[in-house]
């Protein structure tokens, strides 16, 4: 998975995927996110609970390097 805002469309897309089972993969640095400085919250720090939460239960988080060595048959990401 790949997209534009972690805290919202891909966090919603992950868990949606994973409800029926599907085994959900996040490439971390091609995922955007954003702040919400209304609340005091960084864009580093939403990013990180969100992928943190998806993680924990819902994904396997890794960067695009560690997951492209692994379809190529290489070390785990």
């Amino acid at each position: 998975m790949a997209g534009a805002v972690a805290g919202f469309c891909v966090n919603s897309t992950v868990r949606h995927g994973c409800d029926p089972g599907f085994g959900m993969t996040v490439a971390r640095d091609a995922v955007q996110g954003f702040g919400l400085p209304q609340d005091g919250l960084s864009a580093e720090v939403v990013f990180a609970v969100t992928m943190a939460a998806l993680a924990a239960d819902f994904a396997r988080c890794a960067g695009t390097s560690g997951l492209l060595r692994a379809l190529a048959g290489g070390a785990a990401a």
